[in-house]
């Protein structure tokens, strides 16, 4: 069994159906309240969850404002990783991943409202993989177990500032204050057995405008960890 963790009030939540569950009580503080820490006690957080009904909840989500599931330290991103996008962008089929960097301090709630610096700002949804422990020369093979878990977001970027000379500047046109939201909590990997068949989708004003599914990635996320 694995879990829905989420942050309300800068604390971080277990989630079970619409209920939220404080962390640092239900543990009686054993499990930091800090997202990013308590994902490091994944075990004890699955224990958690296991007897959840056994907990008094805390609130319940519809209630309450979401916070991000999580504030990283860093945040890799990917571009050209879907094979439709790099076709329709007429672009090469990359043979090696195109890495580029979003700053943590534009990370925002998946409700949050997007502080647009111009009248040219785009968006494109994603799937997030939230690394869970501390690695370093990590094979493809044992890759995925430092992955805690997936969530959706957006890449936001200011397309003026981005291209405003050679080469691009990927991370300041993206990383703006507000522009990686993400959420709206975090699925272990138990709860999605099959992440390389996720469908997504992105509507604005209620047109479909993106439709995709991570089968169509280029390099999958083992890959991808071990690669970064």
């Amino acid at each position: 069994m694995g879990f829905k963790l989420g942050s309300i009030n800068n604390k971080a939540v277990l989630i079970s159906n619409d209920n939220y569950f404080d962390i640092e009580t239900i543990s009686n503080g054993e499990v930091s309240s800090i997202s990013i820490e308590a994902l490091e006690s994944y075990k004890k957080l699955t224990n958690l969850y296991s007897k959840i009904d056994e907990f008094e909840p805390t609130g319940n989500i519809n209630d309450v404002s979401l916070d991000p599931p999580v504030i990283p330290r860093n945040v890799f991103a990917i571009g050209l990783n879907y094979r439709a996008h790099a076709e329709e962008s007429n672009m090469e089929i990359p043979k090696f991943p195109m890495i580029f960097t979003k700053h943590s301090t534009c990370i925002s709630g998946p409700t949050s409202s997007i502080e647009m610096k111009s009248d040219l700002v785009d968006y494109e949804a994603e799937l997030v993989a939230v690394i869970g422990k501390s690695g370093k020369d990590i094979s493809k093979d044992t890759a995925w177990d430092y992955v805690a878990g997936l969530t959706v977001g957006q890449d936001i970027s200011d397309r003026p500032v981005q291209f405003h000379s050679p080469p691009p500047h990927f991370n300041l046109g993206k990383s703006f204050d507000t522009f990686g939201p993400i959420g709206p909590y975090i699925i272990t990997k138990d709860e999605l057995p099959d992440y390389q068949n996720l469908n997504m989708f992105l509507d604005v004003d209620g047109k479909r405008m993106q439709t995709g599914n991570t089968k169509q990635m280029i390099f999958d996320i083992k890959t991808l960890v071990s690669y970064m």
